[in-house]
């Protein structure tokens, strides 16, 4: 092994290149490794998670309020338990003080399902009126003093606390300071009690089923409880807990983000491979270099075998050095990938980075043997090569004259496959994130402000009342759902297929504030009344000049009556969410109301915006104050300009985590590129000095070895166009407003790789090229 580290100190560019090469995508893996694996252990967390089922209705996992009564009569169900996710920011009193609260609600199996710790009390004692509460929020209330039996009461309503538990929020459920029974006779599970089988939400239910029993057996049965049930029958299912956690119709309950990990693996895998051919490459171009010290271990007497563990070992005990670095690099690398990667008040607590996950159970173990691994993988090559020198044929000088390079040319070629997709994906991703920028709204957005809150209608009046008194303000109108800010959706089945509509509620201040492009208007737009875009009106197969809207769309029962009643005409197609998202084949609709509970304020300023902003949270915090005590926080507070720019925000992360992936790998292509061209250059040395012994200029032989360098390169864009177009293809397709594939977009990759090997080789080049040929014929 001291041979091998003099060999590193005499060949330290080599070294360098290797080491931060191969260390930083490591601490990339590691990363990516601990992250997922947190995320298995945390969906993993409900107790006997392989027979924990979560039902979900089309996938999604809230249902109606009479589900889990029915549940009874399934054979295969050990138990059942109904409750909700966390209700946010309740208020919350006690005594003389107030406070918010989060509030979930569940019934008595639910601790029989959860692994919740009590210190004060047990399930035994929660009565419809009862009140569990978190350890913390215990604290809060009263210090140290003793809770039982005391009353609180929450958004108005009386419970009495019946014990106290242990803060819970690092597994499935998100953490809730009270839980009250799913049948107390007020509380948020009312509005679900008066149409227990037709109103869906906040609700969910799992059940425990008999180890190895046949889930589509068990998914018939369970559709078969619910056979008189239109709104129910066939579109229930069962998802086990933990895939549940990765779901997308996980709505109420932490989730994991699993685009995000298998992105992250893709990644991470990427970038290990480019720096393991990195470093394959570099060793077996270098075993020239060592192939004197191997002839003489052959001759004192080494075998073929204790070459090529040799070979294997010292690159184990390399990669070892490197993952020792990449463990600190990962460390500071984690939070800044996690910062790049997700917002962290828009995703589940339990799905952030976390520095600890690094260190978890078992991690140990799995990083010796990805140390092994990765170290035998990367000192095969150069191994078998070794291995094969005769002392004879060293001497004779055989060894080097029979190096045709062959593995050299053909890693350099796969790395710059890797680069050139990533470095065209890359710029796809910024132009169309530019694109989205620009992209057209479907309505008038000059200062508009939207204040989106949970006040009651009553203390929503009060405050559009004082609003509309600020000099700074225009209008006021009433909505539910915004263009871009979408509120609601139903799906429905018409003509046997499938139909999503996406509603967007407004009174007619609102709608005439928001300057809609009308297309067709065949009545007056009052109450009752809705407004089709002119995609839905394509959808549904009529034309935007057609008079029977009203019987072809509400008539076939495209939306329900409750949404309106007839068509006033048709508008121009207006964006429903995220510009990422992609929904042309769903219906959007404005529905004219004259104004009901749960509606926000839409509110067209004057003068300053930032002015104008204070001055509206100011009599906002004013009214909460006056009816609660305290300021409820405010789900949208902002100008609909900037909330556009916002819903940029996942796009914008991708994106920037894609940079950061694509300069690593340009990073290790170049580097590599470098070390490899040094150790090219001084090999031909000779054939540079003979060529200009016969006549050749310094400037020739720079062509003639950058032309070498060049049909590398042409080679490797021959094979990652294909590649980049596909992906940059299927980026896009998840994009319903999208740009033209331009060909220049690969011209111009093509360009810069050409850019990129020129700027690698050049130097190592031209210094080869003039260096006096007598010199160089002196040494051979």
């Amino acid at each position: 092994m001291k041979s091998f580290f003099r060999f590193l100190m005499r060949n330290r560019l080599y070294c360098l290149i290797n080491l931060a090469g191969l260390a930083l995508s490591l601490a990339l893996v590691i990363t990516v490794f601990s992250y997922t694996g947190a995320q298995r252990r945390i969906s993993r967390a409900v107790p006997d998670y392989e027979n924990t089922y979560a039902v979900t209705w089309k996938g999604d996992g809230l249902l109606c309020y009479g589900v889990s009564d029915r549940l009874s009569g399934l054979p295969e169900a050990e138990a059942v338990t109904m409750f909700s996710g966390a209700y946010e920011d309740c208020v919350c009193e006690f005594g003389e003080k107030t406070f918010l609260s989060d509030i979930m609600c569940a019934d008595a199996g639910f601790f029989d399902f959860f692994d919740i710790e009590f210190l004060k009390g047990s399930p035994d004692r929660f009565s419809v009126t009862g009140a569990f509460l978190s350890e913390s929020f215990a604290r809060r209330l009263a210090g140290g003093d003793e809770l039982e039996g005391r009353q609180l009461q929450i958004d108005g309503d009386s419970f009495i606390v019946a014990g106290i538990f242990k803060d819970f929020g690092k597994g499935l459920l998100r953490p809730a300071d009270i839980i009250i029974n799913d049948y107390a006779p007020y509380g948020p599970m009312l509005q679900y009690k008066e149409q227990p089988l037709n109103t869906f939400g906040n609700v969910l239910v799992f059940v425990r089923l008999t180890e190895g029993c046949d889930i589509r057996s068990v998914n018939d049965k369970l559709n078969e409880l619910f056979k008189d049930t239109e709104s129910v029958y066939g579109k229930l299912s069962l998802m086990r807990s933990d895939e549940f956690y990765f779901s997308e119709g996980n709505v109420f309950l932490e989730k994991g983000e699993a685009g995000l990990i298998r992105n992250m693996t893709a990644a991470g895998a990427a970038l290990l491979l480019l720096a393991l051919l990195n470093y394959i490459n570099l060793n077996t171009a270098l075993v020239g270099k060592r192939s004197v010290e191997m002839a003489t271990r052959r001759l004192l007497g080494s075998g073929r075998k204790d070459i090529f563990m040799k070979y294997v070992s010292e690159s184990v005990a390399f990669t070892a050095l490197c993952f020792c670095i990449a463990m600190m690099i990962a460390a500071a690398l984690t939070p800044v990938l996690g910062r790049l990667a997700m917002d962290a008040e828009s995703v589940s607590s339990s799905a952030l980075f976390n520095v600890k996950d690094m260190f978890g159970a078992g991690n140990l173990p799995a990083y010796v043997l990805a140390c092994l691994l990765t170290g035998i993988l990367a000192g095969v090559v150069p191994a078998m090569l070794a291995s094969r020198i005769s002392p004879i044929a060293t001497v004779k000088g055989e060894f080097r004259r029979s190096d045709r390079r062959i593995f050299s040319k053909i890693f350099i070629i796969i790395q710059n496959v890797v680069s050139v997709a990533l470095i065209a994906l890359t710029t796809t991703m910024e132009l169309q994130t530019r694109h989205m920028l620009d992209r057209p709204v479907g309505c008038d957005y000059t200062d508009i402000y939207y204040l989106n809150t949970s006040l009651s209608q009553t203390d929503r009046t009060v405050l559009q009342e004082r609003l509309a008194q600020l000099p700074c303000i225009d209008r006021i109108g009433l909505c539910s759902g915004l263009p871009g800010a979408m509120a609601m959706s139903t799906s429905d089945e018409v003509d046997g297929k499938p139909f999503t509509c996406n509603i967007c509620v407004l009174d007619t201040t609102a709608f005439n504030i928001l300057g809609f492009n009308i297309l067709n208007q065949t009545q007056d737009c009052t109450p009752g009344t809705v407004w089709l875009t002119e995609n839905t009106v394509k959808l549904i197969g009529e034309d935007v000049d057609s008079g029977n809207l009203t019987e072809n769309f509400i008539g076939k029962g495209y939306i329900h009556k409750s949404y309106g009643n007839s068509v006033c005409g048709v508008i121009s197609d207006f964006v429903i969410g995220s510009p990422g998202e992609n929904r042309a084949e769903e219906g959007l609709i404005v529905s004219i109301t004259g104004g009901s509970n749960w509606m926000n304020l839409v509110i067209r300023t004057r003068g300053d915006h930032e002015e104008a902003a204070a001055m509206i949270n100011a009599v906002y915090e004013e009214v909460c104050r006056e009816s609660y005590g305290i300021v409820l926080p405010t789900y949208y507070s902002c100008y609909m300009d900037d909330l556009i720019r916002q819903n940029l925000s996942d796009e914008m992360r991708s994106l920037r985590l894609i940079e950061l992936l694509t300069a690593l790998a340009i990073l290790l292509s170049l580097s590599g590129l470098v070390a490899i061209s040094i150790y090219y250059t001084d090999s031909n040395a000779k054939s540079i000095a003979v060529y200009k012994v016969f006549g050749a200029t310094s400037s020739e032989e720079t062509l003639r070895n950058l032309r070498t360098y060049f049909g590398i390169t042409l080679a490797a864009d021959i094979l990652a166009v294909p590649v980049a177009l596909v992906l940059c293809r299927h980026y896009l397709e998840g994009f319903s407003y999208r740009m033209e594939l331009s060909a220049w977009i690969f011209i111009a990759t093509v360009l810069i790789s050409l850019a990129i090997t020129f700027v690698s080789v050049i130097f190592q080049v031209r210094r080869a090229a003039g260096v006096n040929p007598a010199e160089t014929l002196k040494k051979e």
